[in-house]
């Protein structure tokens, strides 16, 4: 081997450990690179990663259900992995609960470590915004201290910051005035009327599907009294005292139409002396207000009832904390309209309007006949009885379903029915002309129409308000059992200044009297013209209780002897 050819070998020799380090270092920067190519795509991917609102999971979800579309064609068309749609469907009931409670544009709804305060402070507020009460953030504060309290949870402060971490997880804005502006309850609103609402109305038929609500009524108040208020600013007359609330039942076709029960602040009114029956239930609170006690009591009759017909119903009632019971039902399913949406209320949509209707009317009717000028017969709560049975009666099958359909309910029976509320309408009609004609013979001058009159009530409240301040404040707790209201009882609690002023009844007349009286009111009606059957149809049923009465105990039943062979 010559010179130069040793030379080359050697540099050979030692460049072969060179590059043999090039070559891993090469191998080093392609893993690198991989890898880094490989990061990118994960990060890219996250970024990728869509974050879906409750409202979007809600539609998801929706989609799922409605349709039999397959579910990766569900996932591409929202631009999610089919593996997130199968985790947003099987997580459904708690996405559904959050969509209905939380903030729905919320893409993540976080938990508070408070979360049994929280939970109380939001059924204080719901309460509240469902009788249109004027909530604001000092007053929640003040609220989510007290219940702190009772709750044990002393760490909690109810900040500024908590109040609007609470505020943005529930949707909840105040405007001026204190009251609620959400749009989370038209959202949902229109969701459970869309989607909900349709599937559980199909389940029954028209005539099993009743929907009940209170409303307060100042009984005895006449125009001169709204007026003397507006003009000369003074409270209005008996608005704490002389104040009834009637709970109204009725089903979606109109054909039924439960007793109202009628709740006043007196067990036994001194105008009930001597009174065994009522066109309506009667019952009493200190406060003349619907009580868990009193709706538990009708609400158990009502399920027997629909028992006994051998019937399956379904009631709707709102949230009032008087309608909360834990009772064994057998006949009757129970659903809850959605929170603060009063205003989506069956009853509210003109029953309840046409049911003052036909009360005012008769009431001014009965001052009318019944006085002269500067003299006025107040009415007791016997006559509030008898004009709200007739009132209640009055109120036509048309009037409810065309409420129903006003409210949403569209049953796929009945379809999408016209809304007639003609009836509405011209009673109010009538009621401006006797409005005007008493207000003439009071010799009053100023003007007053029947909407007026016929909302003069609106405002009174008409369950426990246990979400005011004053309230018991474990209404609110979890897992709490309200004490029983001895207020609620034959001894109501009424103190030696808050007393039943009203006149006491007549004494009965005798069922000799009332024959005398059937002949002359049979004799006037037959003096009438066009008087429709069911006038002498009724006075004969009267004329039949009072004779059977009569004879009752002269007529016996001879006794014989048994034969013996």
């Amino acid at each position: 081997m010559d010179e130069s050819t040793f030379s080359l070998v050697e540099t050979a020799v030692k460049m072969e450990p060179i590059i043999e380090n090039e070559k891993r270092q090469a191998k080093l920067s392609a893993k690198s690179t991989i890898s880094i190519n490989l990061t990118s795509q994960k990060v890219e991917a996250i970024h990728r990663r869509r974050a879906l609102s409750l409202e979007t999971k809600a539609e998801i979800i929706r989609e799922v259900e409605s349709t039999k579309r397959q579910k990766n064609e569900i996932a591409k068309e929202y631009g999610i992995s089919q593996s997130t749609l199968s985790t947003i469907y099987k997580n459904k009931d708690k996405i559904m609960n959050q969509y209905k409670c939380h903030n729905i544009s919320l893409k993540r709804v976080r938990t508070s470590s408070i979360g049994e305060v929280e939970d109380s402070v939001l059924r204080w507020y719901r309460d509240a915004c469902s009788k249109n009460a004027s909530v604001s953030g000092p007053m929640v504060k003040t609220k989510a201290k007290e219940l702190a309290q009772v709750l044990g949870r002393n760490e909690f402060k109810a900040s500024n910051g908590w109040l609007e971490r609470f505020k943005s997880r529930h949707n909840i804005h105040f405007k001026a005035g204190g009251k609620d502006k959400s749009s989370i309850g038209m959202a949902v609103v229109r969701d459970w009327q869309q989607h909900e609402l349709p599937s559980i109305l199909q389940q029954y038929s028209p005539r099993d599907i009743f929907v009940a609500g209170e409303s307060g009524f100042l009984y005895h108040l006449l125009p001169d009294d709204l007026l003397r208020q507006k003009v000369e600013n003074v409270p209005l007359p008996g608005q704490n005292k002389d104040r009834l609330t009637a709970l109204l039942c009725c089903n979606m076709d109109g054909s039924e139409k439960e007793k109202l029960l009628l709740i006043g602040r007196f067990p036994n009114p001194r105008s009930f002396k001597g009174v065994k029956s009522l066109p309506v239930t009667y019952g009493s609170d200190k406060r003349a207000l619907m009580n868990a006690i009193l709706f538990e009591k009708w609400f158990l009759r009502f399920d027997e009832k629909m028992k006994w017909q051998q019937r399956k119903v379904l009631l709707f009632i709102d949230n009032c904390p008087a309608h909360h019971l834990n009772v064994f039902l057998q006949a009757t399913e129970v659903r809850f309209l959605p929170p603060n949406t009063g205003m989506y209320h069956p009853l509210v949509q003109g029953v309840k309007q046409v049911t003052k209707c036909y009360y005012r009317r008769r009431l001014l009717q009965h001052a009318l006949a019944e006085t002269n000028v500067g003299e006025r017969r107040i009415a007791t709560v016997r006559d509030a009885a008898d004009m709200l049975s007739w009132a209640w009666d009055s109120v036509s099958p048309v009037t409810i379903m065309g409420c129903f359909r006003k409210s949403g309910f569209i049953h796929p029976v009945t379809g999408d029915i016209l809304i007639n509320l003609e009836e509405y309408t011209h009673q109010a009609q009538v009621l401006n002309k006797l409005i005007a004609a008493y207000l003439q013979r009071c010799q009053i001058t100023h003007k007053m129409s029947a909407l007026e009159y016929i909302d003069i009530d609106e405002f009174l409240p008409i369950c426990e308000e246990t979400w005011n301040q004053t309230s018991s404040i474990n209404e609110w707790v979890p897992h709490t059992t309200p004490q029983p209201n001895n207020d609620n009882t034959a001894s109501s609690g009424v103190t030696s200044e808050d007393v039943d002023m009203e006149e006491c009844g007549q004494p009965p007349p005798k069922p000799k009297d009332v024959l005398g009286l059937v002949r002359s009111l049979r004799t006037y009606f037959q003096s009438q013209e066009n008087v429709p059957g069911q006038v002498f149809s009724a006075l004969a049923s009267i004329e039949d209780m009072a004779l059977n009465k009569m004879t009752e105990n002269t007529i016996k039943v001879p006794s014989f002897e048994p034969l013996h062979f």
